[in-house]
């Protein structure tokens, strides 16, 4: 661009930036910075905003941080950047402690500040899921993002009651939640047992025709094992059009926590038959099975399979249903 006479200005530079978040190249965006300072664009706030974002999505914190204390002025994009960087390192607690940071200089958090949130919800403590919720009631504008995130919150932090509450009253605000959403919502569902609600759940899932999808195929399977339905969970299996590991765990332990255990080593036999290589929780869930039904032979075989074909390193909890079934159910 510049070879051509042409040089970059205020709205050049955040454009770039913002390509280089997408493509992870720091050693761009560092380039790019140091043009920036060279220039005198380094406290513009659109192009401070870009650096913010560029340096948070590329895993500088520090970098992004003192860009952000450096701005002469910063708005709530400025802030949101430094949020969904935090975030998106899996630092959730941090990042609710810029959201109290920026609330402290009087920028209210937007439906945006919650959607920076979403990719590190985690189990938090009350204090923090109370700060959550005070931001969601305050929202002057909810939007479907917005809803995800308080009940991923709920969900993650072992408050299933207050997820099935917040999720029914999303009808009433005339918000149609989407898979991703369904998806969120529908564990909370398994650990309240309230069978009856998560079918009314997959029947919604089924009128708005939001299959096939993965995620919250899934999803359902967990939930029916949880509430102890074992043929529904069979059936939304049987119907899935394509199914990962995951999806197969999560049969073979419904199997398991239904007492069937050979039903469940049948179900990882197949699995494998069609590809699909086990991982160290598909191992988890068939030694588990073995071990509740007293499979001792089945049990020592998936054991040395686990670890000598493939290569899984023992965990607890394979340790403990192997030893389980040496000694037998129930002992």
């Amino acid at each position: 661009m510049s070879s051509c006479g042409f040089e970059p200005d205020n709205y050049t530079y955040p454009c770039v930036l913002k390509a280089c978040s997408g493509l992870n190249s720091l050693w761009v965006g560092l380039q790019i910075h140091s043009t920036v300072v060279k220039v005198g664009f380094d406290f513009n706030l659109f192009i401070g905003n870009g650096l913010v974002s560029m340096y948070g999505k590329c895993g500088c914190l520090i970098e992004a941080r003192r860009v952000l204390d450096e701005m002469p002025s910063s708005d709530v994009v400025s802030w949101n950047s430094m949020v969904a960087g935090y975030a998106q390192s899996g630092r959730f607690d941090d990042a609710l402690e810029v959201c109290r940071e920026m609330e402290s200089l009087r920028l209210k958090p937007d439906a945006g500040t919650m959607a920076s949130l979403l990719p590190a919800v985690t189990n938090t403590s009350s204090e923090n899921v109370s700060y959550v919720e005070e931001m969601f009631s305050k929202l002057d504008k909810k939007n479907l993002v917005s809803w995800n995130v308080m009940i991923a919150v709920y969900v993650n932090s072992s408050m299933p009651t207050e997820a099935v509450d917040l999720y029914s009253q999303i009808d009433v605000q005339g918000i149609e939640p989407d898979a991703i959403y369904v998806a969120s919502v529908l564990p909370a569902r398994g650990d309240l047992s309230a069978l009856l609600l998560g079918r009314q759940i997959h029947q919604y899932v089924e009128r708005k025709k939001l299959r096939s999808n993965l995620l919250l195929e899934n999803a359902l399977i967990d939930m029916y094992t949880k509430c102890e339905s074992l043929a529904e969970a069979r059936a939304v299996f049987d119907e899935m059009k394509f199914r990962d590991v995951v999806s197969w765990t999560s049969m073979i332990s419904a199997y398991g926590m239904s007492g069937k255990g050979c039903d469940a080593v049948a179900l990882f036999l197949k699995m494998q038959n069609l590809g699909l290589c086990p991982d160290s929780i598909a191992f988890v869930s068939v030694l588990s099975a073995c071990s509740h039904s007293g499979l001792l032979e089945e049990g020592q075989y998936n054991f040395k399979l686990m670890t000598e074909q493939y290569k899984i390193i023992p965990r607890i909890k394979h340790l403990l249903a192997w030893l389980i079934s040496w000694e037998g159910p129930g002992k």
